[in-house]
């Protein structure tokens, strides 16, 4: 084989390789094949998966596409080169003892055909028809060499641009239905925050819509209960008592409800103010020792000797402690409840907890405190006496601050329920 001949196969390799879309690379095989060996008119067949042929490309020696391929080549050739994996190459079909009787054959009167079958790893996936219909023997033995460097090149270099295109047409449907999914999560989404909107702004509306009406109730039970309108008899007493628990119980709830509205709607505001956190616990020990402790329960206070000046809401911190402190009320009969703080100097930051000796949390259940609507404990009465708001509040408030809260617990022995806040370290450097 001439060296011009092999150079024009490498090139002629190298461009193919160099064109990654099928189209392109379909023709320009077709081109190159045609006229590598002087052929009249190609044909570039695939053979599908069921076995049919597929005529991607027909084209003449001017460059020109034909139409109806299918009707343009002889069917008996091309089998035998599939079939066979091996080359057709035939001087003079009509005259040819093999094709002459082919129906394709004698219709077209063909002449010179060069069939090639285009083989990648060790499987024929279509042929390189070539045909010359005005001059037998228009094809030699040279052409055929030549034909089957090209053709090995150009199978490899034909299935991986096929494997490509498929890859990139299952991308672009994946791609299409990912975005069809994130358009439909995003119209979910949306119309799920529409309505969760919906339902804040209305809860937030009744809760601040009954927490007046409730405020009134109280006062007026408050107010009988004092005998402000004439003594009561045991029964009207013990009757008004019941009334005023539930109507406070009610407007409690009323206050959460308002409050974690606020959060959902982004309008729960804090306005932090310098502190000496020392005096600040000091004061809510001393309203903490009013509440109604049971007979078998200490209030305790433990302080740090040093506690450093804090930027903090000091009615939101009040809040969290007091909701701290009612839990430990709740769930303490006998024993011991602890207001403590404790200066992290390491961590720029102080830890602020509610420790009691009461029933405790089961491990299992420790990540739900926190959460809305949940109640840990299992005795029913309670169950009733809270909303399952209070802690979800303290979290709430304790994050706006840039703190966290958390629970430690052993079931039986009592909750440590604690909290940091932050450090300004400028503000007490000289502390």
């Amino acid at each position: 084989m001439e060296q011009d001949a092999l150079r024009r196969i490498l090139h002629i390799s190298r461009k193919m390789a160099e064109t990654r879309t099928i189209g392109p690379l379909f023709d320009y095989a077709m081109d190159e094949a045609i006229d590598l060996i002087g052929a009249e008119y190609g044909h570039l067949v695939l053979l599908r998966p069921d076995g049919t042929f597929d005529f991607r490309v027909t084209r003449d020696d001017k460059g020109n596409t034909l139409e109806s391929p299918d009707s343009r080549v002889s069917r008996s050739i091309l089998n035998k080169a599939i079939t066979s994996s091996e080359p057709v190459l035939l001087n003079d079909a009509v005259a040819d003892p093999k094709y002459q009787n082919a129906k394709s054959v004698t219709r077209m009167r063909l002449r010179s055909v060069l069939c090639m079958p285009l083989i990648s790893r060790g499987v024929a996936i279509g042929t390189l028809y070539l045909e010359n219909r005005i001059t037998s023997g228009c094809f030699s033995d040279p052409d055929l060499l030549l034909m089957t460097l090209f053709a090995n090149q150009a199978a490899v270099l034909i299935e991986n641009a096929l494997l490509n295109d498929e890859l990139e047409a299952r991308v672009a449907v994946r791609t299409r239905e990912l975005e069809q999914a994130m358009a439909h999560a995003e119209q979910s989404w949306l119309k799920a925050e529409q309505a969760n909107q919906m339902q804040t702004s209305l809860l937030s509306n009744l809760a601040h819509d009954v927490r007046s009406p409730l405020g009134l109730v109280v006062t007026a039970l408050s107010t009988i209960l004092e005998g402000v309108f004439g003594e009561l008899t045991p029964d009207q007493e013990e009757w008004i008592e019941k009334s005023l628990l539930s109507a406070e119980h009610a407007a409690n709830l009323m206050n959460d409800v308002f409050e974690l509205t606020k959060s959902d709607m982004q309008q729960l505001l804090i306005h932090p103010q310098d502190h000496d956190l020392g005096n600040f616990l000091t004061e809510l020990y001393g309203i903490g020792l009013a509440l109604p402790w049971p007979d078998g329960v200490i209030f305790n206070l433990d302080l740090d000797d040093k506690l450093p000046t804090l930027r903090f809401d000091p009615k939101r911190i009040h809040q969290v402690v007091l909701n701290l402190l009612s839990n430990a009320i709740k769930y303490t009969d006998q024993g011991d409840v602890t207001l403590y703080a404790r200066w992290l100097q390491a961590e720029n930051m102080v830890l602020i907890g509610v420790a009691d000796t009461g029933s405790g949390i089961p491990q299992d259940r420790l990540s739900e405190v926190f959460e809305r609507f949940r109640q840990v404990d299992d005795d029913p009465l309670r169950r009733q006496s809270g909303s399952g708001l209070g802690l979800a509040i303290c979290r709430e408030l304790v994050g706006l601050h840039g703190g966290r809260i958390w629970v430690e617990s052993t079931l039986g022995e009592g909750a440590d329920f604690k909290f940091t806040l932050p450090v300004n370290v400028e503000e007490n450097e000289a502390v």
